[in-house]
């Protein structure tokens, strides 16, 4: 049981499935056997275990399926091995690729990450400005972004009082970019020096979070689009990881 436990804390401290097994010196079809179980048992999810193939194995397994017409383990298994892959890894790789096995933990992920932005907004205007609704709200959030929320709130048939709350992905964009000098030294290094890269990528993140909100639009979501979202969970939402740049295993 505890060795379980050690594979399932090194994971998400972002070794790869192949650093696990070498650290905890045990074979690498134990450690995906013990992972698939704890995700059994809630305490992991299915995309996590997944991005903890390494980028270059995903892509090789990828390179394979795409050659051989087929993502049947049993019928690439003669030349995976032949590649050196193990039979589980294999598996593995065959029974998640497929984004909708774990969609779930991709709306857990946009949700949790929007909570986080939220959380790190309010917080930082209220170091700045001061913790009165004359303090940050009026000094720290731009007069447009406030009517916007005040009138979204009269339209909600079920108003918060938090007129934050009413702050689209968008709007957290738009506060970041006017008051950088406050925010630039609390994110991750890429974008810390890059308001249009930072901004660019609010749109995307924007544009998957309504996607995925809204699932009668039939927008199709890849493992690239999830890569994206996961990387900003682990960037901001992660235990410990707000306002830097955690460690990831993956390219994406």
């Amino acid at each position: 049981m505890a060795k379980r436990h050690d594979a399932t804390a090194l994971l998400l401290s972002g070794d790869t499935l192949d650093e696990i097994s070498r650290r905890l010196k045990r074979p690498l079809s134990t450690v995906i056997q013990d992972l698939r179980l704890q995700a059994g048992e809630g305490d992991l999810k299915l995309s996590e275990i997944f991005f903890a193939i390494p980028a270059g194995k995903r892509a090789a397994l990828e390179a394979l399926i795409e050659q051989n017409g087929t993502s049947s383990p049993a019928a690439l298994q003669q030349e995976a091995v032949a590649q050196g892959f193990q039979w589980h890894e294999l598996d593995l790789y065959c029974r998640l690729r497929n984004p909708g096995v774990f969609r779930g933990d991709l709306y857990e992920y946009l949700a949790d990450t929007e909570v986080a932005l939220h959380g790190m907004v309010r917080e930082t205007l209220i170091e700045e400005f001061g913790p009165a609704e004359g303090q940050w709200w009026r000094q720290g959030v731009p007069a447009e972004i406030r009517k916007a929320c005040l009138l979204t709130r009269d339209d909600d048939p079920d108003p918060v009082d938090d007129v934050f709350a009413y702050t689209t992905l968008i709007h957290l964009a738009k506060i970041i970019d006017q008051h950088w000098r406050l925010f630039s030294a609390r994110l991750p290094h890429q974008f810390a020096h890059d308001k249009k890269k930072l901004s660019h990528e609010f749109t995307r993140l924007n544009f998957l979070r309504n996607a995925v909100m809204h699932p009668v639009k039939g927008r199709s979501l890849g493992r690239e689009e999830f890569a994206f979202v996961r990387d900003w969970h682990r960037h901001f939402a992660a235990p410990g990881t707000a306002g830097r740049a955690p460690r990831s295993n993956t390219d994406g």
